[in-house]
């Protein structure tokens, strides 16, 4: 069965993200994450790649602003945020996509 790119472009996967004893839930889009991502991202503003690759890649958060309201993953909005937390965010994303390393079946679809 062939992949189609439109259908694989609308999955999202949630990852838990534990930092400095807050936990926080982020949607991502796997299909979004691309050489061609990491490129624009670098491209578009490189000191601040990891806000700018979270803004293409993050759906949603569960990051909440001073006055309980949401607090959406753009650009400008994740540049506010704690350059580690940020980290902690991509770190979670990559780990959830690699592959079972233990069944060995090579099987990235999880």
């Amino acid at each position: 069965m062939a992949m189609k790119l439109k259908d694989r472009r609308k999955v999202t996967k949630t990852v838990t993200v534990e930092y400095e004893g807050e936990t926080v839930d982020v949607t991502y889009w796997p299909a979004k994450i691309t050489n061609q991502t990491n490129t624009d991202a670098r491209d578009a503003d490189a000191s601040a790649f990891n806000a700018e690759w979270i803004s293409r890649v993050v759906a949603k958060w569960d990051v909440i602003d001073e006055d309980g309201g949401e607090f959406p993953p753009t650009v400008e909005n994740a540049r506010q945020l704690e350059s580690l937390f940020l980290v902690a965010v991509i770190t979670a994303i990559y780990g959830d996509m690699r592959p079972n390393a233990t069944s060995g079946s090579g099987s990235f679809g999880g």
